[in-house]
């Protein structure tokens, strides 16, 4: 599983902008573009100000509580009760929304593949939950003054020093954008280091935890070097998410953070508008043959016999009849991922040969037995085609061309009828192509190799499962016989 599930909700969907170039736009239209970043930059700072003062309090609080099973770390999520119990980060989350909009065109927004409230709203909520895990930890401190002491140092420390970085970072591109005539990401030269509060901070850490280690702190180690860096590089990532347009994306050359670059930024010719691949899993079949239209929704449910916080999920399934566009954990990706049960974190990676994996985490409201998320895939081919699953890991193994009794003909590999010459049909259909004794080398079916292992017929829908793991209660134990199920369901 990973990290960040494994370190009790250490999931940090990092979504670091790195910048360089800027994007052309009309300089008799800049009074908007100009605004519109002003009033996001504006409503990040306040929503970073608000969510990591929360969390210091909410910790505050609980060191405060001199028993075990204290749940401090529940303190680390912006948005739960425990921290924001009266909800007023999250109206103040709809209220930086409303506010974007009203001074903000479609126009003003392009650079913001996601969307606004994922490319920044959510990237401030992500970031604080993590950065305030990795700094202030999960561990109860019963009532240890000299622990106490110490945790409240770096607490004080890495949110000074935080919010250094994004106001100055924010700050001094207000200033840039006042006399641009062009808009794009942050400038390099605006990404703040913290040096006015950085050492400050170090200076108090170390005199307030003398004698205190970091692993009695539950803070990451060594101290106090590593809550400093780590603030300034949350301050740095959210600065960067502020002013979402990926560095040089179209100028033909790949840069850091960009997965492709065709020289332009326009989506559906295989590199989106944000440099991220389109390329869709189900090769060889795209773009798709006749017949295979629409949407697969393969919906996965758990049974545990008692709440989680945590857990990763593989889906299995068959890439050559299905598949997600998009690689690893790209937008593209995310866009086909629904978490069906309330999640502080989830994510899906797309970028094995095999599985899609699925990580979640919630230590307010665990996960219940139940639907826990729905991926949709491309149709690649229908189900109802009855073409049996081949070798994953083999490309090139559609049917055979035969005459419509199935003898003869030309024996070219064929995915659908249209492939194959006038008078002949692809077999690739049959489903007994893949069955022990027919899978020979040129006769009906399939050429050797392509069939499953245990060559054996295996329907998509069969070969279309998942697999648990790590699955972990609130206090991060390991929690045996959680299992998951599969329904898939075709949408035309």
């Amino acid at each position: 599983m990973p990290d960040r599930v494994r370190s009790h909700g250490r999931l940090r969907l990092l979504a670091l902008v790195v910048a360089s170039a800027l994007i052309a736009l009309s300089s008799s239209a800049e009074a908007a573009p100009a605004e519109c970043r002003t009033r996001i930059g504006k409503e990040a700072r306040a929503l970073i100000t608000t969510g990591s003062r929360f969390v210091d309090v909410c910790h505050k609080k609980r060191d405060r509580v001199c028993v075990l099973g204290s749940m401090r770390g529940e303190c680390n999520l912006v948005e739960s009760a425990d921290v924001d119990p009266k909800g007023t980060f999250v109206a103040r989350k709809a209220k930086a929304l409303a506010r974007i909009a009203a001074d903000c065109t479609p126009a003003d927004l392009v650079d913001y593949a996601g969307g606004v409230e994922s490319d920044v709203i959510d990237s401030i909520v992500e970031e604080l939950t993590g950065n305030s895990q990795v700094s202030l930890g999960t561990d109860d401190l019963l009532c240890d003054k000299r622990v106490v002491a110490c945790h409240r140092a770096i607490a004080q420390s890495r949110t000074t020093v935080l919010k250094e970085v994004v106001n100055d970072s924010v700050k001094c591109q207000r200033e840039l954008d006042r006399k641009a005539t062009s808009f794009g990401a942050i400038s390099p030269a605006c990404l703040d280091a913290g040096e006015r509060t950085s050492g400050q901070g170090a200076s108090r850490i170390v005199k307030s935890c003398a004698g205190v280690t970091a692993e009695a702190v539950g803070s990451c180690s060594p101290l106090p070097g590593c809550v400093i860096d780590s603030a300034v590089a949350t301050g740095r990532a959210l600065a960067a998410a502020i002013y979402a347009a990926p560095s040089g994306c179209g100028d033909g050359d790949l840069d850091a953070g960009e997965q492709c670059d065709d020289g332009n930024r326009t989506s559906g010719d295989g590199c989106s508008s944000s440099c991220e691949l389109e390329g869709n899993t189900c090769t060889p079949y795209s773009p798709a043959p006749p017949g295979g239209t629409g949407s697969r929704l393969v919906t996965v449910s758990i049974s545990t016999p008692e709440p989680l916080a945590g857990l990763q999920v593989s889906v299995d399934y068959p890439q050559f009849q299905s598949g997600i566009p998009g690689v690893g954990t790209s937008s593209l990706v995310q866009g086909r991922f629904t978490p069906l049960q309330p999640a502080g974190l989830a994510l899906l990676n797309d970028n094995t040969n095999t599985d899609a994996i699925v990580g979640m985490v919630n230590v307010v409201d665990l996960f219940n037995p139940g639907p826990l998320f729905r991926i949709s895939f491309d149709n690649c081919v229908q189900l109802s085609q009855g073409i049996c699953n081949r070798n994953q890991n083999v490309f090139g193994c559609g049917g055979r061309c035969r005459l419509p009794d199935g003898s003869g003909g030309s024996g070219a590999v064929c995915f659908d009828d249209s492939s194959c010459t006038v008078g002949e049909i692809c077999d690739a259909g049959d489903p007994l192509v893949c069955s022990p004794g027919v899978n020979l080398p040129f006769g009906p079916g399939p050429q050797a190799g392509c069939c499953p292992g245990d060559n054996s017929c295996v329907a998509q829908d069969a070969i279309t499962s998942c697999a648990i793991s790590d699955p972990v209660d609130a206090l991060g134990q390991p929690v045996a016989g959680v299992t998951c199920s599969v329904s898939v369901t075709e949408v035309p």
